[in-house]
């Protein structure tokens, strides 16, 4: 049965109220009659929609820009100690993977647009994120046409005459773009082993790190590693070693 909080109805319950008092009902009757009013006042009708809870990703760092091709990591906020998910879908453009409670990796594989739809436990739609992807981060460095493992003695000899340096690219999807390298460490070793670490503020072999190229036998190794290049929004990031062996 419901009961409204209309004017005949306080009325009503203040007349009651009034006999009560006069005929001296004791404290407890009272007490009922007080919690029946603000139940029979409290529907959802009047229940203020701002304090529906509506969580949202969150990502500070990319600002609802997705980088093409790598998993991102996003966490659902304002969840009111509730646990959310979002919608796992697996296709050709988009994949969702759970990482934990409200954490999420989203691999993006084309640009565009996309939505990511964040359900509750009874699997109700409460929260819809709209987002752009950017350009691919997945960015593959390489010397000499190649990304690491082996490298022939002539072709290294080739690409240090013709003053190749370090590359970086993105050639995946529907992104090509080279970017710009700011600095990189080479690392060799001596003949007892000691490593021989020398740095080079461009993309490009200094004097010294070519000296320690061109002295290489056939079997040693060196890495080019804490390769350094600046994205076109001007950020920088660290890519991974590359690992050669002289053949």
């Amino acid at each position: 049965m419901v009961v409204l909080c209309s004017s005949s109805f306080l009325i009503s319950l203040f007349k009651g109220l009034t006999h009560v008092f006069c005929v001296k009902i004791n404290v407890s009757l009272l007490v009922v009659l007080l919690i029946l009013f603000l139940n029979a006042c409290t529907f959802e009708g009047l229940v203020p929609e701002n304090s529906i809870v509506r969580p949202e990703l969150s990502n500070s760092l990319l600002h609802d820009k997705i980088w093409l091709g790598v998993p991102t990591p996003f966490e659902i906020k304002h969840t009111d100690q509730e646990e959310y998910f979002i919608e796992e879908i697996d296709t050709e453009t988009k994949q969702i993977i759970k990482r934990g409670k409200n954490q999420y990796s989203i691999l993006i594989k084309k640009s565009g647009e996309y939505s990511i739809t964040i359900l509750n436990a009874a699997n109700e739609i409460v929260s819809v994120r709209h987002i752009k992807t950017k350009y691919l981060p997945n960015l593959i460095p390489s010397f000499c046409e190649e990304t690491g493992n082996t490298i022939r003695r002539k072709q290294l000899i080739y690409c240090l005459e013709n003053n190749q340096g370090i590359k970086v690219t993105s050639m995946n999807y529907d992104v090509d773009i080279t970017y710009r390298v700011k600095q990189f460490e080479l690392v060799t070793f001596d003949k007892t082993g000691q490593v021989i670490v020398t740095k080079a503020k461009s993309e490009y072999f200094n004097e010294e790190q070519i000296n320690q190229l061109l002295n290489l036998k056939i079997g040693d190794r060196f890495y080019i590693e804490k390769i350094i290049v600046e994205r076109q929004d001007k950020s920088e990031q660290e890519l991974k070693i590359m690992r050669f062996e002289l053949q």
